[in-house]
């Protein structure tokens, strides 16, 4: 399992460590393990944060590809998935996390976005108020953990 573990000076929790990025720490496309995360999670939770595969906020610089990318990543796998992303109006990361969800919604036939958790297998909540902090973290967990378990 060592090759799912990427190292980055900025993030280290435990969700950083399965968000694509460009490259892993033997200097490797990262590209290629797209559909292997398929293999091995089938719930994703993008709290505050987009996906970093075709370069660094890639949800606000290059949405389009991004998405394409998880579009090509989910058809390859052939599993089910489900992604519970989150955000909030005053967080630094809205402006790249919405687009690309925005760009995945364009791909329904992989993505059915629904604001039903309990339905679809895109689900994005923009919480009010909420900043780039724990606390807000907190509360989207609290909001989506029983539907993981579901």
């Amino acid at each position: 399992m060592r090759k799912y573990i990427y190292h980055d000076v900025h993030f280290h929790g435990a969700i950083e460590r399965v968000r694509c990025r460009t490259t892993n720490p033997q200097g490797e496309p990262r590209e290629k393990y797209a559909n292997d995360y398929l293999l091995c999670f089938s719930d994703f939770l993008p709290l505050s944060g987009d996906c970093w595969a075709v370069c660094t906020m890639g949800g606000q610089r290059a949405p389009e590809e991004t998405a394409r990318l998880l579009k090509e990543a989910a058809e390859g796998a052939g599993l089910p998935f489900r992604i519970f992303a989150a955000t909030g109006t005053e967080d630094r990361a809205l402006g790249a996390l919405t687009p690309l969800v925005e760009q995945m919604k364009r791909y329904p036939q992989v993505f059915v976005f629904s604001e039903n958790p309990a339905r679809g297998n895109l689900h994005y909540q923009v919480a009010p108020g909420e900043t780039h902090c724990y606390e807000a973290v907190n509360d989207y967990l609290y909001t989506y953990i029983p539907y993981l378990f579901a």
